[in-house]
């Protein structure tokens, strides 16, 4: 995947959007950092357990069921989306 290939679409609270690799890897970062944050505040504790955090791999793994509606083609180019590489980590 030597091009930005949209990869899928990804369901926020506030809005959905389509997503290539590099906006998943940073959708899981801020997905962390939220979780964090309300884990520090005692106000937002009690939300915390509704903030899902995945990892790439189980983004890539068919099997789980994550906020990413994945894609098998591209939507621009029509290649195909390497979803084993993605969970195993070449990407």
């Amino acid at each position: 995947m030597s091009c930005e290939h949209i990869i899928g679409l990804i369901y926020k609270t506030d809005c959905t959007e389509f997503v290539t690799l590099d906006g998943l890897k940073k959708h899981i970062a801020e997905q962390k950092e939220l979780k964090e944050e309300f884990a520090k505040d005692e106000v937002y504790s009690q939300f915390n357990f509704r903030i899902s955090v995945w990892e790439l791999s189980e983004y890539g793994d068919r099997r789980k069921t994550t906020d990413l509606h994945r894609f098998n083609h591209c939507c621009d180019c029509g290649a195909r989306i390497d979803w084993k590489g993605i969970k195993d980590g070449k990407y």
